[in-house]
């Protein structure tokens, strides 16, 4: 395992992040399923997340429309994660919040949530320009 920030170690128990549970939340099940297959996972089968629990996770992500990240990855950091979408409505890509656990509250959630969907909508704004056909 690769040193963290700081020297200290990650804590990758296999779950995505929330930009990462966010994008792969759009994924069809199928592909759920491949990305952790047990061959996938091959030497490192402690680190492979329990599909279903996964999976209602990342049901749970999509009827929201954000992830939350509480220490599950590094002790003492919270995150809050959102998908960036380009059009064609798939996720492509992910932005977070993240902060020291002890200054994250749950009346805090909505300020952090609607920071991202303001910043992910300016975003997508911003790639539907890109790439449409009328620039």
């Amino acid at each position: 395992m690769q040193p963290g920030a700081a020297g200290r170690q990650p804590r990758g128990n296999g779950l995505p992040r929330p930009p990462g549970v966010r994008r792969q939340g759009d994924l069809p099940q199928e592909q759920l399923e491949a990305l952790y297959s047990e061959e996938k996972w091959e030497g490192r089968a402690e680190a492979r997340p329990d599909l279903p629990t996964l999976t209602r996770e990342l049901r749970t992500v999509r009827h929201r429309g954000f992830a939350i990240n509480a220490g599950r990855t590094e002790t003492g950091v919270t995150a809050v994660g959102r998908a960036i979408r380009a059009p064609g409505e798939r996720a492509e890509a992910a932005l977070s919040i993240s902060l020291p656990t002890v200054r994250f509250s749950r009346e805090k959630l909505p300020q952090l949530v609607a920071a991202l969907a303001l910043t992910a909508r300016d975003i997508e704004l911003d790639l539907a320009h890109q790439f449409s056909p009328n620039p």
